[in-house]
């Protein structure tokens, strides 16, 4: 009879666009797929909340009533996954439950910083406190791993979180093929200010200017800061040098990727910082140059070819395209660095890491319980 593994999912509203988009378009965790063979798997799942319009913050009230309807469903789970803070309310049951029922619990966590919002003070503390009651949490690098090693948290398991950089296969190239100039530029990500979207426009502005090239800037994704971006657009006068795309379907991400020359992700430093974001790492295994700024969590640590930039800053960002626009077989030798790694790590090197890891904090619950009978 196969141990039942439960994953818990956090709450995705259409506020979360790239989760709401992933769900609407049937992508579906490949290591969930592969883990079914060893395991009874039980997903946890808060979809029925997947087309309000509120902030996932204000459904938690009523996320805390509707959670004790599956409070059974993982008394009954042997082992629990569940997602890091801001989920804390999920981790509280989840404790509750392991403490009572003696399951092994664990955390995937990607913060490298101590968050600065008013409500990251106020709730962080309590969900420190409570990771000090789970068996093992999985963090996406060494940033993140010394950091938490820092306070006071060990031994942990570096955990890659590849998978979400699972691509489908392409369906629809010419869709955005048809947007292709000699130099395309891309972001593609939610439309937030720490993104710092703002800045490569500007960048991309000054980049025109000084080279008169033939380029575009291709902005997909969705989010409350487009408004202020079509107006920045507007204003440098560059509507038909950038295009917003809007959210794009999962299925057609590769085709996306594949029509640009060029891949920009620069975030910028704020309260809650980049902790691990997935369009870089899909980028790269599509074999784009990539730019990143130094926010951008641990991916720096375990990635070669990267080119990185400080954040914020423009004229250091413009500077950067244009090396690469001058320079295309740097850049072609870059990302074929960067695809090398990105490749390297597969589905089923994901799988081996994620067994082992589960593996080893049960033979370490067992050997300590041996321990305490004695």
């Amino acid at each position: 009879m196969k141990s039942k593994l439960c994953f818990i999912s956090s709450i995705v509203t259409r506020k979360i666009t790239s989760a709401y988009i992933k769900k609407l378009s049937g992508w579906k965790d490949p290591l969930i797929k592969m883990l079914s063979r060893i395991f009874d798997i039980e997903i946890c799942s808060f979809d029925r909340f997947l087309h309000s319009d509120m902030e996932p913050s204000k459904l938690y009230f009523t996320c805390t009533l509707y959670m004790l309807k599956w409070i059974k469903k993982l008394k009954q789970c042997e082992i629990i996954v569940v997602q890091g803070y801001p989920a804390i309310i999920e981790l509280f049951f989840s404790v509750i439950i392991s403490k009572l029922t003696k399951k092994l619990l664990i955390v995937k966590e990607t913060h490298w910083y101590w968050p600065q919002t008013f409500k990251s003070k106020l709730f962080f503390p309590i969900y420190v406190h409570l990771l000090r009651n789970v068996d093992g949490i999985f963090v996406p690098g060494v940033r993140s791993y010394k950091w938490w090693l820092k306070l006071g948290f060990k031994p942990f398991i570096v955990h890659y979180y590849w998978l979400e950089a699972e691509l489908m296969p392409c369906k629809n190239y010419y869709k955005y093929a048809k947007l292709k100039r000699p130099y395309t530029l891309l972001y593609l990500g939610r439309l937030i200010p720490k993104r710092g979207v703002d800045l490569i426009i500007k960048a991309f502005h000054n980049f025109i200017k000084e080279t008169n090239s033939d380029s575009i800037l291709i902005i997909a994704g969705g989010g409350p800061f487009r408004p202020n971006l079509e107006k920045i657009v507007e204003e440098l006068h560059l509507s038909d040098k950038v295009v917003f795309l809007g959210p794009i379907p999962e299925n057609e991400k590769q085709c996306l990727y594949q029509t640009a020359d060029l891949f920009i992700y620069t975030p910028i430093k704020t309260d809650i910082p980049e902790e691990w974001p997935i369009p870089p790492l899909e980028a790269l295994k599509v074999g784009k140059p990539v730019i990143v700024s130094t926010i951008v969590g641990s991916i720096p640590d375990i990635i070669e070819g990267l080119i990185i930039v400080r954040p914020g800053n423009i004229e250091d960002l413009k500077k950067v395209i244009t090396l690469c626009y001058k320079n295309p077989y740097l850049c072609e030798k870059l990302s074929k660095m960067g695809q090398k790694v990105a490749l390297s790590i597969t589905v089923n090197y994901v799988y081996k890491e994620f067994l082992d890891s589960v593996l080893y904090l049960l033979r370490k619950r067992k050997t300590h319980t041996r321990k305490m009978n004695k």
